[in-house]
């Protein structure tokens, strides 16, 4: 089983409500051609907890919403399924470090209430669940033989799990011309 993160991994960053995310078909690609089936998703998605909390950023956008987070699932899943690749499961980490303790447990309880009811799906709150720590890779149903991502935080938590590392560059999204 392959592991592989979310957002700037298998998804553009972009939370713009309304807008579809960008998937990153050449991953996508890479994997169906490396005879891939089947995957499990790891995020951290702190932002949630600010969204729960109607907070903006600091240039006035909003923060995405768990909701935001599920419309987003279901396009990557969508976008998998097309490639031949299911999604075993999802675990997400609501925890960030300057939101309030409460509206991480929040967000977590609204992903947990309203997940897809045919996909194992787990989110938490707390610290010691969120990358760099191990927890969601030692949460999982089936061990992972490599985990994709791009950040130095997802490195350091498949290392610390003993999860060989595939560094995938930060995908942004962005259409380049031919």
């Amino acid at each position: 089983m392959i592991g592989i993160g979310f957002d700037g991994v298998l998804t553009d960053c972009d939370y713009t409500p309304g807008a579809e995310p960008v998937i990153n078909a050449a991953l996508v690609a890479m994997l169906a051609g490396a005879g891939v089936r089947r995957v499990s998703i790891l995020a951290n998605q702190g932002d949630l907890a600010f969204g729960v909390c109607n907070l903006l950023r600091k240039d006035g956008r909003a923060y995405p919403k768990p909701q935001d987070f599920l419309r987003r699932l279901h396009s990557a899943r969508t976008a998998l399924k097309a490639a031949g690749i299911d999604v075993a499961e999802v675990t997400v980490a609501t925890y960030a470090h300057s939101a309030l303790h409460s509206a991480s447990i929040e967000a977590a309880r609204i992903l947990n209430l309203f997940a897809p009811c045919n996909l194992p799906f787990k989110a938490w709150s707390g610290a010691d669940k969120r990358m760099p720590s191990p927890a969601m890779f030692h949460k999982l149903e089936i061990p992972l033989s490599a985990f994709y991502g791009c950040s130095d935080e997802e490195e350091q938590a498949a290392r610390a799990a003993g999860v060989p590392f595939v560094r995938v560059e930060r995908f942004d999204g962005l259409k380049v011309a031919a």
